[in-house]
């Protein structure tokens, strides 16, 4: 169960059903299940800017081909940024 605290309401509440080891503490779960948000901006990010989306292809291999070079793609954009001191894609 999560409580958003950026939220001003206290009824938002979520569920996770978790499959981690006993001695996993209660706060690494919630920290596990937070990165899901910046894992789906990633997502949008490569869809939008970088074209993982736009590949129409009928094999394993040439989509496997496009989504690498989109990775590195994005990869690359996010060090580049992060050594000047900036954001990597422009919103």
């Amino acid at each position: 169960m999560r409580k958003h605290k950026d939220r001003r309401s206290s009824c938002d509440v979520e569920f996770f059903l978790v499959h981690a080891p006993v001695t996993a503490t209660t706060t690494a779960m919630i920290r596990a299940a937070g990165l899901r948000w910046r894992i789906e901006e990633d997502n949008r990010i490569g869809e939008d800017r970088l074209g993982v989306d736009a590949c129409q292809v009928r094999k394993w291999t040439p989509w496997y081909r496009h989504v690498t070079m989109c990775m590195l793609a994005q990869a690359f954009l996010t060090v580049t940024g992060a050594s000047q001191g900036k954001e990597a894609l422009p919103r």
